[in-house]
């Protein structure tokens, strides 16, 4: 995928494929909030910001978005959010995910590392 584009509806990486070393905790994403939770949502607009958070489940690591009265809103599941969860895991690189759309219940959003 060349520079700037992304993935599309389903999510994705954004940026240059060529500097995906396995190593950079630069790129950004482009994606939905799946499992919505409603009451969250109705709180944020287009252009807030979510916090990226790795919770734990059944064993599985899962990538979720919460809200700044610390209400989960849903999770993220787009191509890159394992290496999401590694940086942040890992690496120590909090990711936060500002909201790009809302059509009925779907909420995009646009997730970067917090600089």
């Amino acid at each position: 995928m060349g520079a700037g584009m992304s993935r599309g509806d389903a999510g994705g990486y954004r940026g240059d494929s060529s500097d995906n070393d396995g190593e950079d905790c630069t790129q950004t994403y482009d994606g939905p909030i799946n499992s919505p939770k409603k009451n969250a949502l109705a709180k944020v607009g287009v252009g807030d910001v979510l916090k990226l958070k790795v919770e734990v489940n059944a064993g599985r690591s899962i990538l979720v978005v919460e809200t700044e009265f610390k209400e989960i809103a849903g999770s993220l599941t787009f191509t890159g959010v394992l290496k999401i969860i590694d940086c942040i895991v890992n690496k120590g690189i909090d990711y936060k995910a500002t909201i790009t759309g809302i059509s009925g219940g779907s909420h995009m959003v646009y997730v970067e590392p917090v600089v």
